[in-house]
């Protein structure tokens, strides 16, 4: 995920996995590579099974991780976009970014190895998507997600600081 335009009103944010793509659809070639070979050497059942495996697997890793996103703030229009295309369709999603807290990292830790992975969210304190949403589907290991992180707040500060955009009203109940 990377920042790939910024201006006083404008910022977008885009995620395009083309490696993982590119790694699952070579994963793919393989085996189905694999398969066919098992077939013309006379194992059917085995060759039929690799080929099985391959149809119903790797389109849906293709599907899940390789999926572009887009995140729009624009204040010009007081929205925030969310896009999002997939093998199968397009989706666009957008909020009033008057609602739009922060950003926030979302870290997953593994207790074997002691590594962490993180992911960008968003926090929308109002509007009826109030809550906490992920920027991509995965989490990524190094820096990438924490400069993202970084770079939304630095920018909503900003714009809020020169008066492109109000402060957002925290409409969450208080804890008891």
């Amino acid at each position: 995920m990377k920042v790939t335009r910024t201006t006083p009103t404008l910022l977008i944010v885009e995620n395009t996995p083309w490696l993982f793509a590119l790694l699952i659809s070579i994963m793919a070639l393989i085996a189905v590579t694999v398969g066919i070979i098992a077939l013309t050497t006379g194992s059917i059942i085995g060759g039929g099974v690799v080929l099985s495996v391959s149809a119903l697997i790797f389109p849906l890793f293709l599907y899940f991780i390789a999926q572009r996103v887009q995140i729009i703030l624009n204040t010009t229009q007081n929205t925030m976009t969310v896009r999002k295309r997939t093998l199968l369709g397009y989706t666009n999603v957008t909020h009033d970014l008057h609602d739009l807290s922060h950003a926030e990292l979302d870290t997953n830790y593994d207790d074997d190895d002691g590594s962490q992975t993180h992911c960008p969210i968003f926090v929308l304190n109002g509007g009826m998507s109030a809550g906490k949403h992920k920027m991509t589907a995965t989490h990524q290991s190094g820096h990438g997600p924490g400069q993202i992180v970084d770079g939304v707040n630095e920018w909503l500060t900003a714009a809020r600081r020169d008066g492109h955009l109000r402060t957002p009203v925290d409409s969450a109940r208080p804890d008891a």
